[in-house]
């Protein structure tokens, strides 16, 4: 559920959202290629209780802002309000233009609609997730591949787990779009520039794609209710 949620707000973001690096302290691999790091916390900041934002701008261990959107979207349905700011977003036209493209899945209309009766469903459950772990620093290809943004085909195989190869399989029956797309990321003097094809294992940034992540979420709500 998490790295759904974590998709559809990084679903459509605009290049100048998605830094190079997170900011972590974090050791990398030689041989490890970078992951983009979306970044959205000032928009979630403005839709978001002071104490609340005081509290996570404050975590020992969530260093970035990277950190602090991976946070929030554990706390926020552990406290049963990611439907609250989910509608208090949606009425933010202007902010979500600023952040997101109009393909993006939190600036149509229907898929909205959807995404809050989804997370209505879950308003009869209890959640306890954890937001202060120092993993939430960075994001995790998970979300990145369900979003379209990073594809798993990408990723190094020597330095690809069997975890990830698993969730890469799973991902495969997830969406069948076509295409290509260039994305290109520059921050801090350091350019990324990726050539993106759609394939099985991502899903598009199209309106086509924001149904793929929809029936995603479905997903994990049926499995929820069970």
């Amino acid at each position: 559920m998490c790295s759904a949620l974590e998709a559809v707000f990084i679903h459509g973001l605009h290049a100048k959202h998605i830094r190079a690096e997170a900011g972590g302290k974090r050791k990398k691999s030689a041989h490890q290629k970078p992951l983009p790091q979306p970044v959205f916390w000032p928009l979630l900041k403005a839709v978001t209780h002071k104490h609340i934002v005081s509290e996570l701008e404050h975590l020992i261990f969530v260093s970035t802002d990277v950190g602090r959107c991976r946070a929030w979207l554990r706390l926020a349905p552990n406290d049963g309000l990611m439907e609250c700011y989910l509608k208090l977003l949606l009425q933010e036209p202007a902010r979500l233009c600023e952040y997101y493209q109009p393909t993006a899945l939190l600036r149509d209309a229907e898929e909205g609609e959807f995404l809050l009766s989804f997370l209505q469903g879950l308003t009869s459950l209890s959640f306890e997730l954890s937001y202060e772990s120092a993993i939430l620093n960075e994001w995790t290809l998970t979300p990145l591949a369900l979003s379209g943004l990073c594809p798993l085909s990408e990723l190094d195989p020597l330095t690809t787990s069997g975890t990830e190869l698993q969730r890469k399989e799973s991902l495969d029956s997830i969406s069948h779009s076509s295409g290509s797309e260039d994305i290109e990321v520059q921050h801090s003097g350091h350019k990324i520039r990726r050539n993106r094809k759609l394939t099985a294992s991502s899903l598009s940034l199209d309106t086509a794609g924001s149904s793929q992540l929809s029936c995603s979420l479905n997903s994990d709500s049926c499995l929820l209710q069970e």
